[in-house]
């Protein structure tokens, strides 16, 4: 079904990096947020790489902000748990200036891509980057809680 809306969604959320959705068959966990064509383009943002331990190690866990086509309307951002090699003994700056860039990939995409609508898939860090975006760019934010954390 094409998309009749011209909406563009942002979803932040830490639930899998793209390895991880590539190699577990899980594509269709990001490609069915376009709600069957309701959303002409969806872009998720995964802000740190390294921080779960399903996350490919090594190297991929520090640099600059990747990105990668998961299907046609579907993109994913992968932020670092470290932004600079040479800042690896500085843990807290480097994953400072990780998020730093990640915040201003993500603004710059948000204008050049004209993003309708923020989506965080969690009440904590993405619902944090997902209001801190909304709130720069005047753009309506969704916050997705999916269980009740304080029973779990």
């Amino acid at each position: 079904m094409p998309a009749v809306s011209g909406l563009k969604l942002l979803v932040v959320d830490t639930g899998y990096s793209v390895d991880t959705l590539r190699n577990r068959n899980l594509e269709r966990f990001v490609t069915e947020r376009d709600l069957d064509g309701f959303f002409e383009k969806v872009w998720t943002v995964y802000p740190a790489l390294g921080s779960s331990p399903d996350d490919r190690g090594g190297s991929a866990t520090i640099g600059p902000v990747s990105t990668a086509a998961i299907a046609p309307r579907h993109n994913m951002v992968e932020g670092k748990i470290g932004r600079f090699r040479s800042f690896v003994r500085l843990p807290a700056l480097n994953f400072a200036l990780a998020q730093l860039s990640l915040l201003r990939y993500v603004s710059k995409l948000i204008k050049t891509e004209t993003i309708t609508f923020i989506r965080a898939d969690d009440p904590y860090y993405p619902a944090l980057l997902g209001l801190l975006l909304a709130r720069l760019h005047h753009i309506p934010l969704l916050i997705r809680v999916r269980a009740n954390y304080d029973l779990i």
